[in-house]
């Protein structure tokens, strides 16, 4: 039977390989990736990230014509 501290100690082990070996991979472009980005920094049509957003309309005002389908008691 494992002590309890041989296991405390097995599982900081376990627990600073994975956290090493994770933080050495932060914040770093994949090598396959490098070529890509170096092919299309240059492309003429390259949308700024600004442009890239999804929803930059402003949030509609709903008080506006809004009528509520709900009188307080029922629908």
């Amino acid at each position: 039977m494992h002590k309890p501290a041989d296991m405390q100690k097995t599982l900081f082990l376990i627990l600073s390989l994975l956290l090493t070996g994770v933080g050495s991979y932060a914040n770093k472009i994949s090598e396959s990736q490098t070529q890509w980005i170096e092919t299309y920094k240059k492309q003429e049509n390259l949308p700024a990230p600004a442009d890239m957003l999804i929803n930059t309309d402003p949030e509609p005002d709903l008080k506006k014509g809004f009528t509520s389908l709900y009188n307080g008691e029922n629908l």
